[in-house]
């Protein structure tokens, strides 16, 4: 992707800070796994563009009577849509899914922050 990354707020810059400074204060930083900012960064904007394709999709099974989390995974499954892994959808991974489309449907709505 050419340009700078999407802007995900201080929060998750704060966070990715935090996991980097407990890795080194641990002593353990050749064991733990280095988690760079921009591979973060990646993986929160494929989160938030598959949350946004799939939108449609989960609003449409909602008006459909399926509003609970374990109906939605479950007509996921039926209709053959893949978690981004490729894997079946589970309980909790709607879960996440919904909270992630809820908070960039707030985020939008909101005024920025400048």
């Amino acid at each position: 992707m050419i340009g700078d990354p999407p802007d995900h707020g201080d929060e998750l810059d704060h966070l990715i800070r935090d996991i980097v400074v407990f890795a080194y204060e641990a002593g353990r930083s050749a064991e733990i796994r280095k988690v760079s900012e921009s591979g973060w960064r990646k993986r929160a904007d494929l989160a938030d563009r598959q949350a946004k394709q799939l939108e449609p999709v989960i609003k449409a099974i909602i008006r459909s009577g399926k509003e609970f989390n374990p109906e939605i995974a479950d007509e996921l499954n039926w209709r053959g849509i893949k978690t981004r892994g490729g894997n079946e959808w589970a309980v909790s991974s709607v879960r996440k899914l919904r909270l992630r489309i809820e908070k960039l449907n707030n985020d939008k709505n909101s005024p920025s922050r400048e």
